[in-house]
Parts: structure tokens; C-alpha cells; sequence
């Protein structure tokens, strides 16, 4: 059924018709149901009318392999959806492209501009998702529209989206210490990464509010690999004043850290706990299980559209800077699960 049919049935005008399935026009709530109603008996199917504005909306993400990306990604997709609006995604691919992790703003902003002249429109926006939290200085800088950058910074974008790396890091130790832990060693990557040294200053920040001291001692610092997690964890136990926890800045060097525990004859969490970060799938299958830091991916999906939908509104941002909460997912790591006792075994009280 066409819209012409339907509000010849209906003996209305067609653009009453449209009005009243849109939400728009004046007329009275009653009139509105009654159209919406006998449209839904007649079988009329309603498509929301999408606008130019939200069709002109870019994605661009570098490389949305990367399961992080693809998480943000499916965030805006999301939240695009539930406000009858579309966007187009581009990736970059930059991985396979060969360009790697450290590709520069120079080397990506042809890449950039390449994707904003095969769009159909000139964007309204323009979402920038980075593979990894990194300075990106004035990639974005100079469009012709508003952007909003996603898990980077420094690009020129006029709205900053990221999680608080700082807040997760505390959360993990204020976790460790209320456990009963009181020697907290911390294991991280290469302190020239964006999120080794915010979470260096959730780690601080953590013990010094619980008041423990800090000892630079239980700090130790290499790459993000399971070997070194291995090689890290290996020193801090030979220590003569070994922590009872480690918080391992990545599920990946967590890993590494379990089975330096496990190769010392020492048990998890019994003997030294361990609390990491990313949330990851080796967090969720490790033994034992992993507590980890869960960043919120598709929240900052979420939240990149609601900021680039102002932005095209030509309505302020909340904020230049948006930092979201990390959640704690607690498992075996850290916390003594103990069975219940059985009473199989146990004699009977007999009646006096």
C-alpha cells in the first residue's frame, strides 16, 4: 500500500499522513493515535524518514580487525540505529596495509582525505577510531565539518572520547587491598605508552588512599608480552620481601605473571593474587580465571555518537573531554572461592 492509498482511505491528506507517522505537525494526540492505528490494521509499513544530516555522519576507524575497534564501532552503530539514523564506516586497514601500530598523523591523513572524497555527501562529521590509545597531533585538524576522536587524543577533534585508564587502575588496587592484600607490585608496559603511565598513577593514587606506602621496588617495567609478564614476575618472587599481589597493567602480561607463580610452586590467589587489564578473552579462559579491568568500548561508541549528533545539531558538546568509568570483573584471581564444608563424612547427632 502506497501513502497516496492510505490516506485516500483515511480521507486525510497525504502529508497528514506523513506528519502523523513522523511524530510531527500539529495535531491532536487523539487524531496522531487514531492515523497510526488504522495505517498498522490497513498493513501500511512505516519506514522512519532518515535525515540528510544523519546520512552524512563518517566513521572512520583504523583498523576495525582490531577486536577493540570493532567493539566502538558496533557502540556507534548502535546508537545510531536507536535514533533512526545512518552512518557509513570506513577502515583504514592500516595493519594490513602494512603501515603497522605506529603509523603517523602525515601518514594517515591522505588516508583520511581519501575517505572523505569517495563519501557521496560532504560529511556533517566525521568519528576517528584509533586501534590504541595514542597522540595523534592535528590528524583531524582543518576539515570542513567537526569530528570526534575515539580512544586517542591531540588530533584537532572537537570532542575527546576515552575510558579513564586512571580510575580503572585504582579500582583494580582498592580492589587488591580491601581483599586483605598489603604488598602490591605493579608490572607494565613500556612507560612511553598513554595508558602505562595513567595506570602508574591509578596505582599510586590507590595505595596512598588506603594508606600503604609506595616502594618503587614493586615497579617493573617491559613490554606488553606474555614473556615479560614471565620475566617480571620471576624477579618480584625472588625478592626477600615478595608482594602478596601483583596488578598486571594487561590480561596479557597477567598471563605471563600466572605461570611465573605457577613454575615457583606458589598458588593463585592463596599466595600472591593477581588483578589485570582489558577484560580480554584469556582473562575470562586463564587458570584461574583473571580479575580484570573492563574498559567500556561500545559506552564509548555510545557516547562518540551522541556527541557527533550535537555537533551536527550545531548544539554545543557536553564536554571536549570525555572520560568513561571502567567496571572490575572479579574472578578467581583475587578472591578465595572456598566450597561450602560437606557433612557426607560427618556422624549424625543422635537424639539423648
Amino acid at each position: 500500500m502506497k501513502l497516496s492509498d492510505l490516506a485516500h482511505e483515511l480521507g486525510v491528506s497525504t502529508a497528514t499522513i506523513s506528519n502523523a507517522l513522523n511524530g510531527k505537525g500539529r495535531m491532536t494526540a487523539q487524531l496522531r493515535q487514531q492515523i497510526c492505528k488504522s495505517a498498522k490494521a490497513l498493513g501500511y509499513v512505516h519506514t522512519p524518514r532518515i535525515s540528510s544530516k544523519a546520512r552524512e555522519l563518517m566513521v572512520i576507524s583504523e583498523a576495525n580487525e582490531v577486536s577493540f575497534s570493532c567493539e566502538m564501532a558496533s557502540g556507534i552503530t548502535h546508537a545510531a540505529w536507536q535514533k533512526n539514523a545512518a552512518c557509513a564506516l570506513y577502515d583504514l586497514g592500516i595493519l594490513q596495509a602494512g603501515l603497522g601500530r605506529e603509523a603517523t598523523p602525515a601518514q594517515l591523513r591522505p588516508l583520511v582525505e581519501q575517505c572523505i572524497r569517495q563519501h557521496p555527501l560532504p560529511p556533517s562529521c566525521i568519528i576517528y577510531i584509533s586501534q590504541y590509545p595514542r597522540s595523534l597531533p592535528g590528524l583531524l585538524e582543518g576539515l570542513n565539518c567537526p569530528s570526534v576522536e575515539v580512544y586517542c587524543y591531540d588530533s584537532g577533534a572537537k570532542v575527546s572520547v576515552n575510558y579513564d585508564d586512571q580510575q580503572g587502575a585504582y579500582q583494580a588496587v582498592s580492589h587488591l587491598i580491601e581483599s586483605g592484600r598489603h604488598t602490591i607490585a605493579m608490572i607494565s608496559g613500556p612507560v612511553t605508552s598513554h595508558s602505562a603511565s595513567e595506570r602508574m598513577v591509578g596505582y599510586q593514587r590507590a595505595l596512598i588512599a588506603h594508606g600503604l606506602p609506595f616502594h618503587p621496588k614493586y615497579i617493573w617495567i617491559g613490554e606488553w608480552d606474555a614473556a615479560t609478564g614471565r620475566s617480571l614476575t620471576h624477579d618480584l618472587l625472588n625478592l626477600d620481601d615478595r608482594p602478596d599481589a601483583i596488578f598486571a597493567q594487561s590480561d596479557t602480561l597477567a598471563c605471563g605473571a600466572l605461570l611465573a607463580v605457577h613454575q615457583a610452586g606458589l598458588r593463585v590467589p592463596e599466595d600472591i593474587a593477581i588483578v589485570s587489564f582489558d577484560n580480554t578473552v584469556l582473562a575470562q579462559h586463564a587458570f584461574p580465571a583473571l580479575t580484570s579491568v573492563d574498559p567500556p568500548f561500545r559506552e564509548m561508541g555510545k557516547a562518540a555518537f551522541a556527541q557527533a549528533d550535537r555537533l551536527i545539531e550545531g548544539i554545543p558538546p557536553i564536554a571536549s573531554e570525555i572520560r568513561i568509568p571502567c567496571s572490575l570483573r572479579v574472578r578467581e584471581s583475587s578472591s578465595l572461592f572456598r566450597p561450602q564444608p560437606t557433612m557426607a563424612n560427618e556422624p549424625c547427632a543422635k537424639d539423648e
